[in-house]
């Protein structure tokens, strides 16, 4: 539980900028203690490792086998408010639990749990927890659906594996704003019986702003649409299978074209021509993240409202064919800035600022001078 002292006037840091761009890259080394040192160097360093999960995680409670560590933690001196929990009782977890007011919980448990203690223990970390990755377990005696409010959650990263666990989110939760969704293979049935659970939460949640939804089809089976009105500026989906019903498309295609505040749409896997092509013509964003342009790069109109592009791991000359159709780019990212790309670029991208790349071929400095 990092405490940082109050220092007026100080200095400014000249390592600050530089800190905050390569933190990740050099305290994944240091040891939990050098890691709550550095925190106090200043209060950019402070702040930098507070957000940064790798510096964090060195300094989470790992509770591996809670029906041995309840009574430790009954006499801790220690505040935790990381926690990392294996399999275990959580009914015993939960009655020490609350008097740490955890804010981030990571549950790594894939067995199948008791739903009433599964219950008790996500009440006890409910009114504190601001970030949360509730596991992969699957209920068992479980009855009835109930649903837990959680005020202070502000990040939940969520494999669903039935209803009955998932259930336990779809309470208010007024400062929850990013959302990451996975479903496993057996769960359409169960969100879709007597309604879609996925509906009822986002109902509940309208000023979720990022939004990341992996195997989209539990979600756009039903019309996700009906009365849903979401506060969206990052919208992220994949779909690895091929098979689009036309119910599924008309969904998906309406959700993204209700989101008017949309700025991100990151597509992280999609192989359906058809379903891009509309996303690209019909819907309104900024910017774009594509992993794979090899698909849709063909009878495409003109977007004059995209502003960015982030590519991944496309070859040039498909990346063309998507500047040529985007005339405002103001800025793009490649893997390799290419003699092509770059040529193109400064006859055809007037508003162009800038290029995020992360090799160049050699001879790309003449074309720059």
């Amino acid at each position: 539980n990092l405490s940082w002292p109050i220092i007026s006037n100080l200095p400014m840091d000249p390592l600050d900028h530089t800190f905050v761009d390569v933190n990740d890259l050099i305290l994944q080394h240091f040891k939990s203690k050098d890691v709550l040192q550095s925190s106090l160097v200043t209060k950019v360093w402070y702040e930098t490792i507070g957000s940064s999960k790798i510096c964090m995680q060195k300094i989470w409670l790992r509770i591996d086998n809670p029906a041995q560590q309840v009574n430790l933690l009954k006499i801790s001196a220690r505040k935790y408010q990381n926690f990392r929990i294996q399999p275990g009782l959580r009914k015993k977890l939960a009655e020490v639990i609350k008097r740490f007011s955890p804010k981030i919980a990571m549950i790594t448990d894939e067995n199948e749990v008791d739903h009433d203690e599964y219950y008790s223990f996500m009440k006890s970390i409910a009114p504190t927890i601001e970030q949360l990755h509730p596991g992969e377990a699957t209920m068992k005696n479980a009855f009835k659906l109930r649903s837990l409010d959680f005020p202070n959650l502000k990040e939940l990263q969520c494999t669903i594996t039935d209803g009955f666990s998932f259930s336990t989110f779809l309470g208010k939760c007024p400062k929850l704003e990013k959302v990451l969704f996975a479903f496993t293979n057996e769960v359409t049935s169960d969100l879709l019986i007597p309604y879609n659970l996925i509906h009822r939460f986002f109902q509940s949640n309208p000023q979720i702003k990022s939004l990341w939804l992996c195997e989209i089809d539990c979600v756009f089976l039903y019309d996700i649409t009906y009365n849903i009105s979401l506060d969206l500026r990052i919208f992220a989906f994949g779909k690895t299978t091929e098979g689009f019903s036309m119910k599924m498309k008309e969904h998906l295609v309406k959700f993204i074209k209700l989101q008017k505040n949309l700025e991100w749409l990151k597509i992280l896997c999609l192989h359906d021509r058809e379903v891009f092509m509309r996303i690209w013509t019909e819907t309104s964003f900024r910017r774009l993240f594509i992993m794979d342009c090899s698909l849709f790069s063909h009878e495409l109109q003109k977007n004059f409202i995209v502003e960015e592009i982030n590519f991944y791991l496309n070859p040039s000359c498909r990346i063309l064919k998507f500047l040529s159709l985007s005339p405002n780019l103001i800025t793009f990212r490649v893997r390799q800035l290419s003699k092509q790309i770059m040529e193109f670029s400064a006859k055809n991208l007037p508003r162009l600022e800038s290029i995020q790349f992360q090799s160049v071929e050699s001879d790309v400095g003449k074309i720059y001078e």
